[in-house]
């Protein structure tokens, strides 16, 4: 089990929420995404009583359709390079 576990943070490092991973329950191959879904869902009544349900969903869902930092940063380098890169984080900072 250890060693799926360093290929998920791998996979997650490399990859974000667009990866896949393991499921560690039972092993077999899952998307990171289908994996955030999955944990949420154990932990929603606990989001709900303490109030922060809406906070967490909207926030996960922004990171699933708009990707982690790492990956918009990639995207961003790709586009244009370091300046690109750079350029980009200038806006967001600003905004």
């Amino acid at each position: 089990m250890p060693e799926a576990l360093d290929l998920d943070q791998w996979q997650a490092a490399k990859f974000g929420v667009r990866g896949n991973n393991f499921e560690p329950t039972d092993g077999t191959k899952t998307s990171a995404s289908r994996m955030i879904h999955r944990l949420v869902e154990y932990i929603h009544g606990a989001l709900r009583r303490n109030g922060d349900y809406e906070y967490v969903a909207a926030g996960l869902a922004g990171i699933l359709q708009r990707g982690t930092g790492a990956s918009i940063q990639r995207r961003h380098f790709q586009r244009g390079g370091f300046d690109a890169t750079l350029d980009e984080a200038a806006a967001v900072i600003a905004d």
